[in-house]
């Protein structure tokens, strides 16, 4: 990320890491959470001047504009169905109006009870990832508590986009 990076932080929960991690680097950050708990929470705890909480339901409200350069969506992703997550990128494509790198983590799929879905190997990240985006990359790194999929997307393989 640069300076003039605009982030949009799906799933964003109480601010912590968008706070904590990009508005030392970052233009401008919307953070998107449908939690009323912790939209409150963050709010009241993680003011900045770049840092922006937005109350919202990705499967059924737009989600905010700002021409995004980076699309953040870590383990979050885990807690909609398989369908509605391919709904969510489907619709972050359509929607942003440029190109944008796709960046997060999960979890190697560990059976949680809230997950919805889960992947069990770097394949299959890739292989859900690649239905969106021409350049895809995932690196597995391991942690304390278990093997994370880290990875990246860009170039969208439905909309036409020059690269990044």
């Amino acid at each position: 990320m640069k300076s003039d990076s605009r982030v949009l932080d799906l799933c964003s929960g109480d601010g912590s890491i968008p706070y904590l991690f990009y508005t030392d680097i970052c233009e401008k950050i919307d953070c998107v959470d449908k939690d009323s708990d912790a939209n409150r929470y963050a709010k009241r705890r993680f003011k900045h001047p770049k840092l922006n909480f937005h109350q919202i339901d990705i499967l059924k409200a737009a989600l905010p504009t700002g021409n995004y350069t980076h699309i953040i969506w870590n383990a979050g992703l885990y807690y909609f169905k398989f369908e509605d997550a391919r709904f969510v990128l489907k619709k972050l494509i359509e929607e942003n109006g440029r190109p944008f790198l796709l960046i997060g983590h999960v979890p190697k799929g560990n059976g949680h009870v809230d997950h919805q879905f889960e992947f069990a190997s770097e394949d299959e990240l890739k292989d859900f990832l690649s239905d969106f985006f021409n350049h895809v990359s995932v690196t597995v790194v391991t942690e304390t508590d278990g093997q994370k999929f880290y990875f990246q997307a860009s170039g969208s393989s439905i909309v036409e986009y020059s690269s990044l």
